[in-house]
């Protein structure tokens, strides 16, 4: 792959996730107690979908498209590394970060207190 086409579409990549991409917390596991982060990318063309889809996959990312017309990639690395590729510049993807890493970090605490006093 070469570095100015890579720098292209992390580019592309980078505008479709600040104006129609999101990040959210995905439950999984047995009985989906536990929560992973998770981002999509929506649209209403699955042509557009699949050419988001093979730009991730490009980069090196498992994605996948779901039935409800979202590309989707899920897990702790899989979002790090995302974030630290693609570096958005949507504020409110970083807003929502923050508030759901906080989510995460008060549910813990809580399971280790309740834990803790059994």
């Amino acid at each position: 792959m070469n570095s100015s086409n890579k720098n292209l579409w992390i580019s592309y990549l980078r505008g479709e996730f600040d104006t129609d991409g999101s990040i959210y917390l995905k439950k999984h596991g047995k009985g989906g107690k536990s929560k992973q982060p998770a981002i999509q990318f929506a649209s209403q063309s699955s042509v557009h979908l699949l050419q988001i889809k093979e730009l991730l996959n490009r980069l090196g990312f498992n994605c996948w498209i779901e039935k409800d017309m979202k590309v989707r990639l899920s897990g702790w690395s899989t979002t790090q590394r995302f974030l630290n590729i693609v570096k958005p510049n949507n504020n409110k993807h970083w807003q929502r970060i923050r508030e759901l890493m906080s989510r995460i970090i008060c549910s813990d605490s809580q399971v280790v207190r309740r834990r803790s006093s059994n």
